[in-house]
């Protein structure tokens, strides 16, 4: 590096006075002796570690030498040409040092020159970059400024073509507390290059080139949703070795169709002879390759092949040895420990060992576990890694969206729905705000902007994992009160909620969902459980708590599941559409049967370009089967509305009506249909849409009157007796009318059938006939059933006792799969009965005997 050099100019006054005596006396009197002229050095000694000393040796003209051991000030210095030489210093099983070691310059008269040694050390840091400005990795930011790039294409390459998410190997050096850090290398490869060969929403996984790769919230798409990929898509991987023999992938970006697919993998199985090896469950043929290097069981190469994956085998062009040794005193590494003992574990096949002296960071040694990820910085010592830092990469505990209120940029923190978060150097900042910043930073946000953060507590801190600007401030339509929040459930009180850093109450008018049904409050907090994780969509309320117009138990952070049954949800516009049972939503055909929900409006309003929200359950080949779609706005402008309907309690007065024990405000600006002001009288039944503020109060955008009054409102349950012709239905004697507007719940109008136990809401019309608001149909035949399996009928069917169980594509496995379906297996097992007494499986648990 280069020595940093800055000199302190400095005077002395020199004067000369010549007295005289008397007049004309001839006498002069001696002038005074000049002060020597000479000059001063100060060293200044950096980058060594606490308690160790520099061994400096300073010579100088007329033989001057002084041993300096750290900062000082050598003073009275003849004027001339001095060299400081720094030998290197080994501490911390490293060895530090100054390049160059020996420089030399020149003392001056009556100056002072300033002079800045920093002991630095060799580093290679392996992992994911996190921020930019210069480049953060593993915790440390390495200024870039005389750094070369390479990537896989590219040798000459340059920041711009580096990515958040990431995987890189940097080299370079650094001071002991990493205060200064510099990257003379940093190398970039894509994990895998290739076609997706399968995509499972609900696992959180893909499959590239035969190598399974895990998705969490870490992972950085760069320009598609997880839930926007599909088969066959072409994708650069960058990734990070698990526990298993899958991958954590870091960064996924799609490509145009690839003229050269890329693996990197560990051989595993060389056969010279045959001249095949494996990487994971894959076959390379290097029959025909290009050999770069001596291949080796163990050895880490990469794989480039112009055909990919054909009938379970790569037919390589080349492979080429990728050296994965450091070559440094010091090496850092980002990973997930694959083993664990008293005091050592392994990641990515590096023994890790840990002592007293080990410094741990956002949790202690109790905290490791197998699976959990970790970055560590150490010294290299007989193959092992000693762990001088070791920081946990913990899964957030709490998930926010919402708007900037502040920014500190001395403390590192930012304050969104009044909980402050802490920014530091491994939190992993990106911008998908039409501004794209790709060098983003703490200051480049603005009081206001939309962000959304991950988040998990470190004694008093909230500590950032992850945060996204959505939206800058310019370009936000949202109001600043809308909130969305995602965590574990700390305690429940009544029906208010605390998550971490977050009050949740709750009102008249929130709607609650299980899984992927909707439930009343009763039925929700009857089975809600500390610990459980929910998403919650409501309104900050000026005391800070938010209060909730929807909350969803939901899985961990980084999960696509909606619920522990397997399903998957996500949101898309509807890019083709064939018919209600059969539509495509992020290139993934979507299909409805007759138990899906359609919720929010009739299922007849359905068509291209609508914006859904979808739940269900997967296939194999990334169909989906809706259990419910969910309506929305394209500008999500009804995010945060909310819809309450029932009979008013009074007639409206002072423009407020009273509605389901909850006051509702309203003015001419609001919209009343099928009717006018005059019209809300009490009884009179009616929907409204309305929007919350900050103190919980509600404002009617909305208001629908509906036909009749309350004396006509009625209730009916009991079973479908008949079908007419005019697709009117008879319940208990009553004819019930349906139309576009018929909201139905557990189903939709597929299942009305002769036999169908149902509960109708509406009111009668001037025929005495009930016109429908509300069908719910009954949850009677969704069942659980367990037990030994008694025979297996089919690759599709098996019994239970008697039942005759049938599975399907859209089937969730647990603790197993299809294959493992044999006479005497336990498994449990949860679905419905169709029309045909045949029990239809939505998920089979297999059990331990």
């Amino acid at each position: 590096m280069e020595i940093q050099k800055k000199h302190i100019f400095g005077t002395m006054v020199v004067t000369s006075m010549l007295y005289a005596c008397g007049g004309g006396s001839d006498t002069a009197v001696d002038p005074i002796a000049p002060i020597s002229a000479n000059g001063a050095l100060q060293l200044s000694i950096k980058g060594l570690p606490s308690g160790a000393d520099s061994t400096v040796l300073v010579t100088g003209p007329e033989g001057y030498t002084s041993d300096v051991n750290g900062d000082a000030t050598l003073s009275d210095l003849l004027p001339g040409t001095y060299t400081v030489t720094a030998d290197p210093v080994v501490a911390q099983n490293a060895e530090f040092d100054v390049i160059p070691a020996s420089i030399s310059f020149t003392v001056t008269a009556n100056n002072t020159t300033v002079q800045e040694l920093i002991y630095m050390t060799d580093i290679q840091s392996k992992g994911v970059i996190t921020n930019f400005g210069s480049v953060y990795v593993n915790g440390v930011r390495f200024s870039t400024d005389d750094t070369t790039i390479s990537t896989d294409d590219n040798d000459d390459a340059s920041e711009d073509d580096l990515d958040v998410g990431m995987n890189v190997t940097v080299k370079g050096r650094k001071t002991a507390d990493g205060s200064i850090s510099t990257a003379s290398h940093i190398d970039y490869n894509v994990h895998a290059e290739g076609p997706i060969e399968s995509i499972s929403l609900s696992d959180n996984q893909i499959v590239v080139l035969g190598q399974v790769y895990q998705v969490d919230s870490r992972t950085v798409f760069e320009d598609k949703l997880f839930s926007e990929l599909k088969v066959a898509d072409v994708v650069e991987i960058s990734a990070i070795k698990s526990a298993d023999e899958t991958w954590l992938a870091t960064h996924i970006e799609t490509s145009d169709a690839a003229d050269t697919y890329k693996l990197i993998g560990e051989i595993a199985n060389l056969d010279e002879s045959g001249q095949t090896f494996n990487v994971g469950s894959v076959s390379v043929d290097f029959s025909q390759a290009v050999i770069e290097g001596t291949l080796a069981n163990g050895a880490l190469v990469k794989i480039s092949s112009a055909q990919g994956l054909v009938d379970g085998v790569i037919v390589a062009d080349e492979v080429e040895l990728k050296d994965d040794n450091s070559n440094s005193d010091k090496l850092a590494l980002d990973g997930i420990i694959s083993s664990l003992s008293e005091t050592q574990f392994v990641i990515a096949g590096k023994t890790v060992q840990w002592d007293e002296n080990t410094q741990f960071r956002a949790g202690n040694s109790d905290d490791l576990n197998v699976g959990i990820r970790v970055k560590i910085e150490g010294t290299e010592l007989d193959g092992n890694l000693v762990a001088s830092v070791i920081r946990f990469d913990k899964q957030g505990e709490i998930e926010v969206k919402g708007v900037i209120q502040a920014i500190d940029l001395e403390s590192n923190t930012l304050t969104v729905l009044d909980t402050v978060f802490l920014v530091d150097e491994y939190s992993q900042l990106k911008d998908d705000s039409d501004l794209d910043i790709r060098r983003f930073r703490l200051d480049l946000l603005s009081i206001g902007d939309l962000v959304e953060i991950e988040a998990f507590s470190n004694g008093d801190n909230l500590i950032v994992k992850t945060l996204e600007r959505e939206e800058t401030d310019a370009s936000r339509n949202n109001d600043d009160a809308e909130a969305e929040i995602k965590g574990q459930v700390i305690a429940i009180d009544g029906q208010t909620i605390e998550l971490q850093g977050a009050i949740v109450t709750t009102g008249q008018f929130t709607e609650y969902e299980l899984g992927d049904s909707d439930v009343s409050a009763d039925v929700f907090f009857a089975q809600l459980l500390a610990g459980d994780w929910i998403e919650v969509e409501g309104i900050k309320q000026a005391d800070g708590s938010i209060l909730a117009t929807d909350i969803e138990t939901s899985r961990a952070n980084g999960d696509n599941g909606d619920d522990e049954s397997g399903g998957v949800e996500f949101s898309g516009l509807i890019s083709s559409f064939d018919s209600v049972e059969s539509f495509t939503v992020n290139g993934r055909l979507i299909t409805t049967d007759e138990r899906t929900v359609f919720k929010g409006t009739a299922f007849t309003t359905i068509a291209e370009g609508v914006r859904v929200e979808v739940y269900g359950r997967e296939a194999d080949n990334g169909d989906i089967l809706a259990t419910r779609i969910k309506m929305e706005d394209n500008d999500h402008s009804d995010d945060y509305s909310v819809e309450i309907e029932g009979a008013l309690e009074a007639d409206a007065e002072n423009g407020r009506l009273i509605i389901n024990q909850q006051t509702v405000f309203f003015d001419v600006s609001t919209q009343i249909s099928d009717g006018s002001e005059a019209d809300l009288l009490q009884g009179t039944y009616v929907e409204i849409k309305a929007s919350v503020d900050e103190n919980g109060t509600l404002f009617a955008l909305k208001i629908e009157i509906e036909d009749g009054d309350e004396q006509n409102s009625a209730d009916v349950e009991g079973t479908i007796s008949e079908l007419l012709d005019n697709g009117e239905i008879v319940v208990e004697g009553i004819t019930i009318v349906l139309n576009e507007m018929t909201e139905f719940e557990n189903g939709n109008i597929s299942r009305i059938e002769v036999g169908a136990y149902v509960e109708v809401e509406g009111q009668f019309n001037e025929q005495q006939k009930l016109v429908a608001r509300k069908i719910e149909f009954s949850d009677s035949d969704e069942s659980e059933i367990e037990g030994r399996i008694s025979a297996v009928l089919s690759e599709t069917q098996f019994t239970l006792g008697d039942i005759v169980i049938e599975h399907n594509q859209y089937t969730a496995f647990e603790y197993g799969s299809a294959s493992d379906i044999s006479v005497g297996v336990e498994v449990e097992v949860d679905g419905f009965v169709n029309d045909e007494g045949i029990f239809i499986a939505e998920k089979i648990e297999f059990q331990e005997d």
